[in-house]
């Protein structure tokens, strides 16, 4: 019985939420253009936000490619932010600072 109720609320919940996560995360990378960190942010919730729809989608077709790929775009989300994160900290160890104009003095 709780199985059921839990399934259901999922469902639900993915309904109702997942557009709006995706308005936000597009929203919210769009704000903070210059600042890297908080892009990271946004794009790792935009990420995530796909994850949720993929296993949702998994769910209601009793298939589980949905969850195989979203595992795939856990590790992908992982790399990628270990990879921003390198790029902000040597930057701010090059440079001394990591303010909102960083991105335009970067060459490359």
């Amino acid at each position: 019985m709780i199985n059921t109720i839990l399934y259901y609320w999922f469902l639900l919940y993915t309904l109702e939420n997942v557009l709006t996560l995706i308005f936000l995360a597009v929203f919210f990378m769009l704000q903070v253009r210059t600042n890297l960190l908080l892009f990271l942010v946004a794009l790792e919730m935009l990420i995530l936000t796909v994850n949720i729809k993929f296993v949702y989608h998994s769910i209601q077709l009793d298939d589980f490619f949905g969850f195989n790929f979203c595992i795939v775009l856990l590790i992908l989300a992982a790399a990628e932010t270990a990879i921003g994160l390198a790029i902000c900290a040597v930057y701010f160890r090059n440079n001394g600072d990591s303010g909102d104009d960083a991105a335009k003095h970067i060459k490359g």
